[in-house]
């Protein structure tokens, strides 16, 4: 059942111009409910949770173990709807107790390893920050805000450098670094999987706990390529999330949300005295707690330690 008891924004629907605005908007994202239900869940041994911070490569990874797990099922019609979002699924009429479509239960999440339970199976897949923060720009440009209203830049300050509902990304690898020789944490980065498809999934299959064969990898290989999620776009546009957020965030219908990079979409660049804010903020924070200067020394030390 859909949780329609929740606060909604009171005004009239409207889509935000300005970043203020639209952080009031996003103040009415979640539940308290559904953070509870999600809290009340009896977690399983063989769960998997996809868990992340926000455009690192989440879809990517919903997709890969739904495809796994069933041998290439298509049929439904956003991936949400499958592989459900923990901490948000009560919120859509989703229990995020019950049986899935198969096994084993696949959960998307954005809570910190700190904030989630130690019984079942995670996958920490991270991403170089200044990419996450054009992905972010994409997603909520054209839904959580008029296209065109706010700059790159000042979103990337406001709401990559001063977090989000799902925190902050450098506290999120920090909560997942000192966990990733934890027999059931798998701790990957976005750009591997772009290097090497072939590996990421070969590991992703072995810490679901399914037997991965030629056939199935092959399969795998082509349902998470960017050709194919392009061509199945609709499926993994969060157009299930939209339809019951728009109402309660006053968002007018129609908008769009792009998980899946167009054809011909262009990365935005930050300015360069925002690249050095994110770089501060980087030896800040993992630089000092993990002595990485940057995101590729990190992926490296991911890679081979």
């Amino acid at each position: 059942m859909i949780n329609i008891s929740r606060t909604r924004w009171s005004g009239p629907a409207s889509r935000p111009t300005t970043l203020a605005g639209m952080q009031k908007r996003m103040a009415h994202f979640r539940s308290d409910e559904s953070e509870r239900r999600a809290d009340e869940t009896l977690v399983l041994a063989t769960d998997v949770f996809v868990a992340t911070y926000p455009k690192c490569g989440t879809t990517l990874l919903q997709q890969m173990l739904h495809t796994l797990r069933t041998r290439g099922d298509m049929s439904f019609d956003e991936i949400t709807e499958v592989v459900p979002w923990f901490e948000s699924a009560w919120d859509i009429g989703i229990d995020p107790g019950a049986k899935q479509v198969a096994s084993p239960r696949v959960f998307k999440t954005h809570r910190p390893a700190d904030k989630l339970p130690d019984v079942g199976r995670f996958i920490h897949i991270t991403r170089d920050p200044l990419s996450l923060a054009d992905s972010f720009y994409r997603f909520f440009s054209g839904w959580a805000f008029e296209s065109g209203s706010i700059s790159m830049d000042e979103f990337a300050q406001k709401m990559i450098l001063g977090g989000t509902g799902s925190g902050l990304y450098w506290h999120h690898v920090l909560t997942w670094w000192p966990r990733r020789h934890d027999e059931n944490v798998l701790f990957l980065c976005f750009e591997d999987f772009l290097d090497d498809p072939t590996t990421i999934i070969a590991r992703v299959a072995k810490h679901a706990g399914i037997t991965l064969d030629p056939e199935l990898a092959e399969m795998t290989l082509q349902h998470t390529s960017l050709d194919f999620m392009r061509a199945h776009a609709h499926k993994f546009d969060d157009h299930l999330l939209r339809e019951h957020l728009d109402p309660i965030l006053g968002l007018p219908p129609g908008g769009e949300t792009h998980k899946v990079a167009p054809v011909g979409v262009q990365r935005r660049k930050l300015s360069t005295s925002v690249r050095d804010l994110f770089n501060q903020r980087w030896q800040e924070t993992i630089g000092q707690t993990l002595n990485l200067r940057d995101y590729d020394e990190l992926r490296r030390a991911a890679m081979y330690d």
